[in-house]
């Protein structure tokens, strides 16, 4: 498997799996509203430092045409922003302060990531930011970097519902002692035919 396929199945394992459950009914509520931010514990704090320094990493790698590091960077902080979500469990807190700070954590960080993910991905990362309810003028850089700012703003906007962002792929080993199969000649009935 390339690194292109290894990356393509990362995406959709990593990415599309929290995306998913972070615009969930089930997770946000019927009306999937933004929620508010809410107190900062020190794990929250952690998630959004290290999602603070993504732009400029991701930029630096981007900039010396490093393209492999900056998705490594990208991959490295989904893999923490899924295991941020998976030990907080936000749908068993429904309903409390606790939960609206672990969905702002989260949707913050998916917001970041589908910005600076928009080089690889133009079109499903537009799909997921519209989701998102993130204009065309906020998709730069510049806003990927403004991290956790706005979230009073964001409160109460309604969310989209998305589709699954990525096909997952399925790639089939092959066995090289396995012998290739010979394409089907034509039959001796109709080799006589043709004589």
């Amino acid at each position: 498997m390339g690194d292109q396929q290894v990356l393509n199945v990362d995406l959709a394992d990593t990415f599309g799996n929290l995306v998913s459950r972070c615009l969930s009914a089930s997770t946000l509520g019927e009306m999937r509203l933004h929620p508010p931010q809410g107190p900062l514990e020190a794990t929250d704090e952690a998630m959004l430092e290290k999602l603070r320094k993504l732009g400029a990493l991701v930029g630096d790698s981007m900039n010396g045409i490093r393209f492999a590091n900056a998705a490594q960077h990208l991959m490295s902080m989904l893999y923490q922003a899924n295991r941020y979500f998976q030990e907080n469990e936000p749908w068993k807190l429904k309903g409390t302060p606790r939960h609206d700070t672990i969905m702002c954590v989260c949707l913050e960080t998916i917001r970041v990531v589908g910005i600076l993910l928009q080089p690889f991905m133009p079109r499903a990362m537009d799909t997921l930011l519209t989701a998102l309810v993130v204009s065309p003028a906020e998709r730069t850089i510049a806003h990927a970097n403004e991290v956790y700012s706005n979230g009073a703003a964001r409160a109460g906007t309604p969310l989209l519902a998305i589709e699954p962002l990525f096909q997952k792929h399925r790639f089939k080993a092959v066995d090289a002692n396995t012998p290739s199969k010979k394409p089907k000649g034509k039959s001796k009935k109709a080799q006589k035919a043709n004589i």
